[in-house]
C-alpha cells in the first residue's frame, strides 16, 4: 500500500505517474511488447532527493527523470532476477532495493549505476515481500507465506557494505492476524504494525517472537496506517483509516 506522507510530497507530475506512464511507454523500449500492461500498474514509489521517483510495478522498475521529464524503465536486461515487484524502498547510498511479489518473494538491491549488486532467493517459505524499512543497522520487511495466514516481518542485519542478511521472522503478535496493512520501523528504535485486529508496536531490542512484546496501541479494526511522530510516548502519531485522519 502506497505510504500517504509520501505520496502528498510528490510533485504534481510524479501524482500524475499512472497516466503519464499510459501516455508515455509506446516511446521507450517499444520491443519489450509483453511487459506493456504490467507497467502500467504502479504498485510502490521510492523518492530520491534529487526529485527522481522509482516506482515498483508488476513488470519491472520504472524510472521517472524529474529534470527531463522522461521515463526509464528498468527490467531483466538491465540484471533484474525477477519483474513481478512489490515494494521498493532507497538506502541512505540511493540503492534500490526491490520486495517481489508472489510467488517468489526476492529481495533484489540494484545500483543506479551498477546494476543489480546483491539478491536474497532463499527464503524459504516467503512468496511476497513488502513494506521495506532500512535503518542504521537492520532492516525489516512484511512477507507472506505460501499459506494465506502466514504473514509477519522478515529482520535483516546489514553488512559492512550496508546490503542485508536475512537474520529471523516474526509471526506471533498475540491475535490472530489475518493481514498487515503497513508496518514502521521508526527512528532505529520502535516497530509499528498496522493489521486488522488493530495496531501493536514493540522496541526492535526486545525478543520478538513473544507477543507479549508486542503492545495493542489501537484496538480499532478500521486502522490502515499509522504514521508515528515521536517515539515517547510509543502511541504518539496519526491514525489513518478509509474514512479519517486522527
Amino acid at each position: 500500500m502506497q505510504s500517504i506522507e509520501k505520496f502528498l510530497q510528490l510533485p504534481v507530475l510524479a501524482r500524475l505517474l499512472p497516466l503519464l506512464i499510459a501516455f508515455n511507454f509506446s516511446q521507450y523500449h517499444p520491443q519489450v511488447w509483453e511487459s506493456i500492461t504490467s507497467m502500467l500498474t504502479p504498485i510502490d514509489i521510492s523518492v530520491q532527493e534529487n526529485g527522481d521517483i522509482y516506482a515498483a510495478t508488476a513488470g519491472g522498475l520504472i524510472h521517472l527523470d524529474i529534470i527531463n521529464e522522461k521515463f526509464n524503465f528498468i527490467n531483466d536486461y538491465d540484471g533484474l532476477i525477477d519483474l513481478n515487484l512489490k515494494s521498493v524502498e532507497s538506502d541512505d547510498l540511493g540503492r534500490l532495493w526491490l520486495g517481489s511479489s508472489y510467488p517468489n518473494g526476492y529481495l533484489q538491491v540494484f545500483d543506479r549505476a551498477k546494476g543489480l549488486i546483491h539478491k536474497i532467493t532463499n527464503l524459504n517459505g516467503v512468496s511476497e515481500l513488502r513494506n521495506i524499512n532500512i535503518g542504521n543497522h537492520k532492516a525489516f520487511a512484511v512477507y507472506k507465506g505460501i499459506t494465506n495466514h502466514d504473514i509477519g516481518i522478515l529482520e535483516f542485519s546489514l553488512d559492512n557494505n550496508g546490503l542485508p542478511v536475512y537474520n529471523d521472522y516474526f509471526n506471533n503478535f498475540g491475535s490472530n492476524i489475518l493481514e498487515i496493512y503497513d508496518f514502521k520501523y521508526y527512528q532505529d528504535s520502535l516497530l509499528y504494525l498496522t493489521t486488522d485486529k488493530g495496531i501493536f508496536a514493540a522496541n526492535h531490542k526486545h525478543n520478538l517472537k513473544s507477543a507479549d512484546n508486542w503492545v495493542m496501541i489501537y484496538e480499532g479494526i478500521d486502522a490502515i496506517q499509522y504514521l508515528p511522530i515521536s517515539i515517547q510516548p510509543v502511541n504518539d502519531g496519526y491514525i489513518v483509516t478509509n474514512s479519517e485522519l486522527f
